[in-house]
């Protein structure tokens, strides 16, 4: 089996939609499910498709664009989502002005330093990656910083293992065409399994944390109101005497 990486990437993401559902997802949380939905099926497909298509065919090339694509718009969604729920309108906004400031400026140097290797003009395929993984490393920057901000602690959970893998996979997107150019192998070799291990990181993490937040829940007492109280009935037996007199 080709790509081991990330089938079982698919698994850890298989794992942790099923542990968001199984604590009943509702409010903010239903967008990170399908996030972790979008992101999981694109997975299963190009884990499916390389097992017959190499890495540089047209097919695969074709296929991942548009799947990344997908997912793209899930990230994005999640974290406008993440920014507007979490703070007021105003820090909202600011933070999104932020998000496409930063996004910019690191894809402007990246590209500015491709520029120097390539007198031709950069490929098109290393720009959409660059141009991708600003994007995402704006949204994980974004994310991490809403931790400071309180929250449910399923919430939480799910933002921090979201920011960090957005944070870390956008990072070595925007590393990976300047480090492609110096060498070629390493970078290749790289490419085939560190965006998988960070994804079974991140959301083994997450699935982690949530079992033991729903084992905390189970071992938590019942509200007072819902307590069974257990009351011994008083049996007033009066005597002759009593039941004449009293």
């Amino acid at each position: 089996m080709k790509h081991l990486a990330t089938f079982l990437s698919v698994v850890a993401l298989i794992l942790a939609v099923g542990m968001m559902f199984r604590l009943r997802v509702h409010g903010v949380l239903w967008a990170p499910a399908a996030y972790l939905i979008v992101q999981c099926s694109c997975a299963l497909v190009v884990w499916w498709v390389v097992q017959t298509q190499s890495l540089e065919s047209k097919v695969y090339a074709a296929l991942a664009a548009w799947l990344f694509g997908a997912v793209l718009v899930a990230v994005v969604s999640n974290t406008l989502l993440f920014a507007f729920s979490l703070f007021s309108l105003g820090d909202a906004l600011f933070l999104v002005v932020d998000l496409v400031g930063l996004s910019s400026f690191l894809i402007h140097v990246v590209l500015g330093r491709l520029k120097l290797f390539y007198s031709d003009g950069v490929p098109h395929q290393l720009q959409t990656a660059v141009i991708q993984g600003g994007l995402i490393f704006g949204c994980g920057v974004i994310a991490l910083v809403c931790l400071f901000v309180p929250m449910k602690p399923e919430l939480q959970r799910v933002v921090t293992a979201l920011g960090g893998f957005w944070f870390s996979i956008g990072l070595f997107m925007l590393l990976w065409p300047i480090g492609f150019t110096r060498n070629v192998r390493v970078w290749l070799t790289l490419n085939d399994f560190l965006p998988s291990l960070l994804a079974i990181a991140a959301f083994s993490w997450l699935t982690w944390q949530l079992s033991n937040l729903q084992s905390e829940r189970v071992l938590e007492p019942l509200p007072t109101s819902q307590q069974i109280s257990l009351h011994v009935p008083v049996v007033n037996f009066k005597t002759e005497r009593e039941g004449r007199f009293g």
